[in-house]
């Protein structure tokens, strides 16, 4: 394993001027666990959403004993599939369609294996079984033929390890020893963008790492080290199309944030698009993105009537998301419902989103289409009459006030509009 090249960065943390914007709104909703038997566990990891499948952990087993269900969303009668019907042992999945990862044991004292579902043809689920090199695994991720997972390693005076398995060769997996943290650091998330591997290392005393591994040779990995600004801790990364959001902590206090083009490790631009502020609106779960698009789920308290007699209604979940333009970030409001069905975790893959939503004795699944309008990527600097394109009619705009000026202190020149 190649020395991993620490990165002191020169940084720019933006707290972004977050501006509403005319589209992000979500057609072509519905329920898909239609299934009365369906009893789904809502937390963020216990579902994935990935091309047009949905995979979520399911506890209808009288036992208790959970299993892994899906659905295809092109199949408008959602008609569930049945992947695997032991998963004991998981708690969270990862999903890059057509593979499933999640953990399984048979029990103590058998050992924790990582478990793989190709579900190319959902009607015929083919799953392999991998041994890991530690014996708790904490988070990990998966993307083509690529495993990354994390946990204290034994072998290593119990020090955080990350590992890599390349299943390419189902029958033959390789496995590779990525990076192992310092004593006094530790790990909370890992995430991987195609070859990439990204996660968090803080420390007891000093400032926290995000470290980027380029594992296209998971044999001999390139890892760089950038430092965060002092304050600032990461708690939760994920990562799509060289895009970065993470959850954390900004001087004790709850926020997310996103790098744009975070391999370029010269200089990042951290973007804040959310933080807690006062007791009004606290974060739920997210974020979770893919390309440009970021998802997260906040809860809010609006005010009460005034016949009411309490200070604060029922509180209210938003289902929010926003763009990571090239230097900024616009946020709108996707989904509102209001007590007692709460949202509790959304994922996104390409133009649809689903969620999670209920009461927790019966939480269901929805899903819907983002609909997108003109503007909400943003404008090109020549786009004049802000249309979406670029032609003559921005040069007619331009040719009409050819000349004219705004400039106080000019006689000539004219209020602008």
């Amino acid at each position: 394993m190649k020395k991993s090249m620490s990165i002191l960065l020169g940084f720019i943390l933006i707290a972004v001027s977050i501006h509403p914007t005319a589209g992000m709104v979500l057609n072509n909703t519905a329920q898909i666990t239609t299934s009365e038997d369906c009893l789904l566990y809502g937390s963020p990891d216990s579902f994935a959403l990935s091309g047009q499948k949905t995979v979520w952990l399911d506890y209808r087993d009288p036992s208790g004993t959970p299993q892994l269900f899906g659905v295809r969303l092109d199949d408008p009668t959602f008609a569930e599939f049945s992947i695997d019907t032991n998963v004991l042992g998981t708690s969270l999945i990862a999903f890059s369609d057509p593979f499933v990862l999640y953990t399984f044991t048979e029990g103590y004292p058998s050992p924790l294996l990582l478990k793989i579902a190709d579900i190319q043809n959902p009607n015929a689920p083919v799953l392999t079984e991998i041994l890991p090199l530690i014996n708790d695994i904490y988070d990990f991720d998966i993307a083509d033929n690529l495993i990354v997972y994390y946990g204290p390693d034994s072998q290593n005076e119990y020090r955080y390890t990350v590992l890599a398995v390349d299943f390419s060769q189902p029958n033959n997996p390789q496995h590779f020893l990525i990076d192992i943290a310092p004593s006094d650091a530790y790990i909370s998330t890992i995430a991987l963008d195609g070859p990439f591997a990204v996660w968090n290392e803080a420390h007891g005393e000093g400032p926290s790492l995000v470290k980027i591994a380029d594992l296209t040779n998971p044999a001999q990995p390139q890892i760089v080290s950038v430092q965060l600004p002092d304050g600032i801790t990461f708690d939760k990364i994920e990562v799509s199309e060289n895009n970065l959001a993470a959850r954390g902590n900004q001087n004790w206090r709850s926020f997310l944030c996103a790098v744009k083009n975070y391999r370029n490790t010269e200089e990042w631009n951290i973007l804040t698009f959310w933080k807690e502020a006062g007791s009004d609106e606290y974060l739920v779960s997210g974020p979770k993105i893919d390309g440009p698009i970021i998802l997260w789920v906040v809860t809010t308290r609006a005010p009460a009537a005034a016949d009411a007699g309490t200070l604060q209604n029922e509180p209210i979940s938003q289902l929010k998301a926003a763009y990571l333009l090239s230097s900024t970030v616009s946020v709108s409001t996707l989904l509102t419902t209001s007590a007692p069905d709460q949202i509790m975790a959304a994922d996104i893959s390409g133009r649809q989103i689903v969620w999670s939503m209920g009461p927790w004795e019966q939480i269901e699944l929805y899903k819907g289409s983002l609909a997108l309008e003109c503007g909400d990527w943003g404008y090109k600097p020549g786009d004049i009459n802000k249309d979406c394109l670029v032609n003559l009619d921005d040069l007619a705009c331009l040719a009409q006030n050819w000349l004219s000026c705004t400039t106080p202190d000019q006689p000539d020149c004219e209020y602008g509009s």
